[in-house]
């Protein structure tokens, strides 16, 4: 009876096997990958959009009520090397307004509501060393590490509540207060009282600072103004600029442009996702 002839692979076989099974092995971790980058890219797109209309939104509720008859300051900071910005805007507005805590009036914890705020906008000073990166600060690694800060001053008619401890932090203040502030500050002839009106120390690690983050990841906060005996340029282009007297705004402009760059947390290739945005307040609706 004869054997079946049965015959094995060749070396040359089993070579051209390996190396396919390598490029199959090969196409599938590209592919893979590509889905991982592409699920990242996404997660990250779709945080920098929260980001953005959670800025957008707040800043369009806050200059509804805007107080165009008040005074208001804009503090352009800028870097001097490649003119990374840290603008803050300081205004004063109607609206309904509330502390996040509550504080001590004639013995009892209350919270403070009120109908007229000062409102102040900056991006995160550094109050802790190395908690905050500078807010000027070039270094790639810092973008997604710095704050965009909102605070919110209730003025408040009620003299029984305590003087605030700290009031680059504090939740309201006498509206005595306010023609003293607008006199001395707003009006004043340096900018010595302005920088310090405008300043928002931030502590991520203390809780009582939580209120005062609008969203992390915020590099570049520039504040433009459109004044309308200048709004066009000889080119027929918007003609936006700087605050400029001294950043004081004694007659309100006919818009503000905001420009800011956002990043992502998530993160795609070790880096994370950053996107630039300029949004307008129309002032003369």
């Amino acid at each position: 009876m004869k054997t079946p002839n049965t015959k094995g692979f060749t070396i040359a076989e089993l070579m051209v096997a390996v190396a396919i099974m390598a490029i199959a092995l090969t196409a599938m971790g590209w592919v893979f990958k590509i889905s991982i980058d592409a699920q990242r890219m996404s997660a990250a797109t779709t945080e920098i959009s929260r980001k953005l209309r959670a800025i957008t939104d707040q800043i369009e509720a806050d200059f509804q009520g805007v107080r165009v008859d008040m005074p208001a300051a804009i503090y352009n900071k800028r870097s001097t090397d490649d003119g990374i910005a840290a603008d803050r805007i300081w205004f004063v507005a109607n609206g309904d307004f509330q502390t996040t805590r509550q504080y001590k009036n004639n013995g009892t914890d209350k919270t403070v509501f009120g109908n007229m705020a000062q409102i102040t906008y900056a991006m995160s000073e550094e109050d802790v060393p190395n908690k905050v990166p500078n807010p000027l600060s070039t270094d790639p690694k810092d973008g997604d590490q710095k704050y965009l800060l909102r605070r919110q001053t209730i003025f408040t008619a009620d003299t029984e509540w305590a003087d605030p401890a700290n009031t680059q932090k504090t939740e309201y203040i006498e509206k005595a207060s306010m023609p003293w502030m607008i006199t001395n500050i707003v009006s004043e002839p340096n900018n010595s009282g302005l920088q310090s009106l405008t300043r928002i120390p931030l502590i991520p690690s203390d809780g009582n600072d939580v209120p005062f983050i609008i969203a992390k990841g915020v590099e570049n906060f520039r504040i433009e103004m459109l004044n309308a005996a200048s709004a066009i340029d000889p080119n027929g282009a918007l003609n936006w600029a700087d605050a400029n007297d001294n950043h004081k705004i004694k007659t309100y402009p006919q818009a503000l442009k905001f420009s800011f760059r956002l990043y992502s947390k998530t993160k795609i290739n070790g880096k994370p996702l950053s996107k630039s945005f300029s949004h307008i307040v129309d002032l003369q609706q």
